[in-house]
């Protein structure tokens, strides 16, 4: 049982205290001749039903304590799931960037041969034009 659930218990005993004495007051108004036998009988007997509504509420929470370990369990493994997805999807971007950064390289030495060889400057902005962008090869 954690802090939250140690507290709350508390504040449920607390509240139950106060009902108890409210129902003894109720049952055996003060200032009259009750035997305290009696005033101990229903006490006793609010005590007992205190304890098992208790015992419900604590087998309750266990019971839901147990579930939510269960689905942080599955969260837990679906997040481990995600995380290799997203390694595994950077890995092959990264590959693929390598790639196109090796094809543009190729071009860009292509054209530099071309454009040594160009008869004008306007051949050679065509041919600088004409290389593709990193973004289009990597798609």
């Amino acid at each position: 049982m954690n802090q939250k659930q140690r507290d709350l218990l508390v504040k449920m005993l607390q509240g139950r205290a106060k009902v108890l004495e409210r129902e003894l007051d109720k049952q055996f108004p003060k200032k009259r001749g009750y035997r305290i036998q009696d005033i101990q009988e229903y006490a006793s007997d609010f005590v007992a039903k205190l304890c098992r509504s208790l015992t419900k509420t604590l087998e309750s929470l266990a019971s839901k304590q147990t579930k939510l370990d269960q689905e942080q369990k599955q969260l837990d493994s679906k997040w481990d799931e995600f995380e290799k997805a997203v390694e595994s999807y950077e890995g092959q971007l990264m590959t693929s960037k390598r790639i196109a950064v090796n094809k543009l390289s190729t071009a860009m030495d292509n054209a530099i041969v071309e454009i040594q060889f160009a008869e004008d400057v306007e051949v050679a902005k065509a041919i600088l034009g004409s290389l593709p962008s990193l973004d289009q090869l990597i798609e």
